[in-house]
């Protein structure tokens, strides 16, 4: 198949994601320090905030957030792969090369005591 002559236009979000797009990147910055992870009570604070008043609606929200927050971290993590020490559980490459930046920190820095 042949690259288009013209970019196609983005795809526009559907106006019932809307509210899930503006969750994330409002609790976004709200992450945990020890795993990175976005706190559950910034989570929380947002739903009460914006009105999931349903276990059903509340558990969509979260599950939207750690999707897209999922997603957000590969790319984050894949602009900066040869230097970054984060890794999908099951990217065994990813957590090897994690181990190997590690290692060379530590034998740098003790050829420095040395």
């Amino acid at each position: 198949m042949a690259c288009p002559d013209v970019v196609p236009p983005k795809p526009r979000l559907p106006e019932y994601l809307h509210i899930y797009w503006k969750a994330f990147w409002a609790v976004n910055s709200d992450r945990n320090m020890e795993t990175g992870r976005i706190s559950f009570l910034a989570i929380d604070r947002f739903a009460a905030r914006a009105g999931f008043e349903t276990t059903d609606g509340f558990e969509r929200l979260c599950t939207m957030i750690y999707a897209m927050d999922a997603e957000y971290m590969k790319k984050l993590s894949a602009k900066d792969s040869k230097t970054s020490y984060s890794a999908d559980v099951d990217d065994v490459e990813g957590i090897k090369g994690i181990f190997s930046r590690i290692n060379a920190r530590f034998e740098a820095a003790k050829g420095e005591d040395a």
